[in-house]
């Protein structure tokens, strides 16, 4: 379906190109203005009016014409008419949000840390990250970025990434996901499997030998509001040579009390990894 919608789309000015879940990457060649304009992601209005979150900048109109364009082209596809008949949701818009380039110069993670590293994830932008960082991808089966996600797969898959690596990234985008959508008990399930499907099964392969594991998210996605929030996230650091403290939960009150802060965060990767 996606293939035959994506190839209705191309207007030869713009190209997209299939990603995982509701992301598509959207190309244009020969627009340096799309770099100065500015675009708010989608996730991060639920339940509010789109016209309130439209680009803007140089190239904001080139934008917004070439989203009428495909709302009309949607509009009359025969694939969204075969959903409609099979009682599924139609795709009727794009939305374009976080442009970028390739950025240049950046630094291996084996040159800066001393250590080869894998990455397991669901989302295609963290796979992006790891190629340009060289960071090892490994893709195993029922992996997704839905709550539908494999955390079994996922933990046997991070036990096989440690016996051909020195550091192994575990992404799940599962309780993000729930949060955007307002799903609380959904969000409540997927970090519950996180912890008694992935870091249980880390820790039992932690008792044959030396191992750390720092359990984080990214960034919050509070269900009440449907979007990220700046505030700090909680993290859990256990394992060889890691001293306790006193936080007993991995809860944002409980290490808020701890008043252990790790600012910038990327300070984190080192405490891990020395």
């Amino acid at each position: 379906m996606a293939d035959e919608l994506i190839a209705a789309l191309d207007d030869g000015t713009f190209k997209l190109y299939k990603g995982t879940g509701f992301r598509l990457y959207l190309v244009a060649t020969g627009h340096p203005e799309l770099m100065e304009t500015t675009f708010e992601a989608a996730h991060n209005f639920a339940d509010m009016p789109v016209s309130e979150h439209r680009p803007k900048g140089l190239a904001a109109q080139m934008i917004i014409d070439y989203e009428a364009r495909a709302k009309k082209v949607l509009s009359v596809s025969p694939v969204n008419a075969r959903r409609i008949q099979q009682g599924q949701m139609p795709a009727t818009d794009i939305f374009a949000f976080w442009p970028g380039m390739r950025p240049d110069g950046m630094t291996d993670f084996s040159a800066m840390y001393g250590k080869q590293a894998a990455v397991n994830s669901g989302v295609d932008l963290l796979n992006g990250i790891a190629q340009l960082a060289g960071i090892k991808r490994y893709s195993f089966e029922g992996v997704t970025d839905g709550p539908n996600n494999d955390y079994v797969a996922q933990a046997e898959g991070a036990i096989k990434m440690l016996e051909e690596n020195q550091v192994a990234f575990i992404h799940v985008e599962a309780p993000d996901a729930e949060g955007h959508d307002g799903n609380i008990e959904g969000k409540r399930q997927a970090i519950e499997a996180i912890d008694s499907e992935i870091i249980s099964r880390l820790i039992e392969y932690g008792e044959a030998k030396p191992l750390r594991i720092l359990a984080l998210p990214d960034h919050p996605t509070p269900v009440m509001t449907k979007r990220h929030s700046k505030d700090p996230v909680p993290f859990v650091m256990a394992g060889s040579g890691i001293e306790r403290n006193s936080g007993c939960r991995l809860t944002e009150t409980e290490a808020k009390q701890t008043g252990l802060l790790i600012d910038p965060g990327h300070k984190l990767l080192e405490k891990l990894l020395t």
